[in-house]
């Protein structure tokens, strides 16, 4: 066959196939998934800072925090819990942090029915600790600082 009948050849062979259109398709499958995790976020709008105590007032010091927490759609929040308990009021006991052994007791108490199914994180939940020193609990202290870390916390 002489050359230029293998060029003939080739020429229509490739103007057939590309007057016929002619195209190859590979295909897959792309997998396409999501999922939302079950779960609450619980926030505090701030420490619970009783600040400086009047020793000569007589009055019981009170500060307010509130918790605010919301969870996915269908979740049953059961309780809130401060300091681990579940009953609405909390005994707790700050510490001297100045190297002294003093301490302060004071109570944290809040609405111990605070259960609830969420709709939804637009479903925003807010619960009142109120905090509470006597004037008795402080009044023969040592001056500094005292503290205490309380873990809040809510059940579902």
């Amino acid at each position: 066959m002489s050359k230029f009948a293998v060029k003939g050849i080739i020429a229509a062979v490739l103007a057939i196939t590309a007057s016929t259109g002619f195209t190859v398709t590979e295909s897959t499958t792309l997998q396409v998934t999501a999922r939302i995790a079950g779960g609450c976020v619980i926030s505090l709008s701030g420490p619970m800072a009783f600040g400086d105590l009047s020793l000569t007032s007589g009055a019981a010091e009170v500060k307010q925090v509130t918790v605010t927490y919301k969870c996915a759609n269908g979740i049953l929040v059961s309780q809130l819990s401060v300091g681990g308990d579940t009953d609405g009021n909390f005994a707790g006991t700050m510490n001297n942090t100045s190297g002294v052994t003093d301490s302060i007791n004071y109570d944290i108490t809040w609405p111990a029915t605070v259960s609830y199914t969420s709709t939804g994180f637009a479903d925003i939940r807010n619960v009142v600790l109120t905090g509470t020193i006597p004037n008795a609990n402080y009044a023969t202290k040592s001056p500094g600082n005292y503290a205490q870390s309380v873990p809040v916390s809510i059940n579902y």
